[in-house]
């Protein structure tokens, strides 16, 4: 299991948090190189680096400046592997190694797709005392698979059915090249939140080959407050800018693949954007004037049927699962804002 995968753990100022996904990884038997990606401050670095030095795990410490961004150091890392598949997981979540253990074996027997991921359940403390708090589960980002054969296909109907795969098992070449594309667009770009950033990976991710989604528990995620993109800022004069820089650097890679020419690709990207607009607003967002001639009315489309069979067979009990729940009654983490 693992024998051709990385794990990597982005990590900033979380000491407790890295210490209890490790000690999970440990006890589910996580048998595969493990990456520490740290750009906490001096004291954390110091803790982090003696955690990893006493793991029992494969595990390497690699410290960056405090004030890198997360992609970048999201792609310094990536560089860093030397596995063909990869995997991120937050320092304060559980990720399952007997699922990515099947995600790579599904990769390996399918060399068309360049993703696998189960589903995710994010965790949150409730209850204003700690002797009477519980912890929540809810499904998070319960998109399907991405099954078709052409990219423009694929593309567009993740629009209607969006899942991220950021924590998704990875071929590592298409991930660096899916996080260089987006660090060079976004140079100029930055502090805008990562909504876009994520949606951008999903769909190079796509473009690059398939996605598959496996009936399995994948990890457990904090549900801590994203920092998803306000109305007035979608429909404002500062995300046109941003846009722009997004679909060229989505183009640049779409067109070469796509069998269609730059123009119709743009047109097929903004409408299928302002579809996924409309539907986290209603679809009585308005259309900007520019894109008028380039969308119709957009209903609110069905979920994807394939989903539901997944889900009605998705398993959340066993070891692994109780394991995390017991460590997340014993090490019970402040929800942060911070990022990794």
């Amino acid at each position: 299991m693992l024998e051709r995968t990385t794990i990597l753990i982005p990590t900033f100022n979380r000491t407790s948090g890295l210490k209890r996904l490790l000690h999970f990884l440990a006890a589910e038997g996580a048998a595969c190189p493990i990456l520490v990606l740290d750009s906490g401050d001096a004291a954390s670095q110091e803790e982090n680096a003696e955690t990893c030095r006493t793991s029992p795990l494969s595990t390497a410490h690699h410290c960056y400046p405090e004030g890198i961004y997360q992609l970048d150091k999201w792609e310094e890392g990536l560089r860093l592997v030397g596995t063909e598949f990869s995997a991120f997981a937050a320092d304060d979540d559980f990720v399952f190694p007997a699922t990515l253990g099947e995600c790579e074996r599904f990769l390996l027997a399918h060399p068309d797709y360049v993703v696998c991921q189960g589903f995710f359940l994010s965790f949150r403390r409730q209850g204003r005392e700690e002797s009477s708090s519980r912890t929540h589960f809810q499904l998070d980002s319960p998109g399907a698979g991405r099954e078709e054969e052409t990219p423009v296909a694929r593309v567009w109907m993740a629009f209607h059915s969006y899942a991220h795969l950021i924590y998704g098992l990875r071929r590592t070449a298409c991930w660096v090249d899916s996080l260089h594309r987006i660090n060079a667009a976004t140079k100029v770009h930055r502090g805008h939140g990562s909504s876009i950033e994520e949606m951008l990976d999903a769909m190079l991710c796509l473009v690059a080959g398939k996605l598959r989604r496996l009936p399995l528990l994948h990890s457990l995620r904090n549900g801590k407050p994203t920092d998803a993109w306000p109305l007035s800022f979608l429909y404002g004069p500062d995300f046109s800018p941003v846009m722009t820089a997004f679909t060229h650097a989505f183009l640049d890679a779409f067109v070469p693949v796509s069998g269609q020419s730059r123009g119709e690709c743009e047109a097929l990207f903004l409408a299928a954007f302002h579809n996924y607009r409309q539907r986290l607003f209603g679809h009585d967002a308005p259309v900007p004037d520019s894109w008028k001639g380039l969308v119709g009315p957009f209903g609110k489309p069905e979920e994807d049927a394939r989903l539901q069979p997944l889900l009605a067979s998705l398993n959340v009990t066993g070891p692994a699962f109780d394991r995390a729940r017991g460590l997340l009654e014993q090490f019970p983490l402040p929800i942060d804002f911070t990022g990794s």
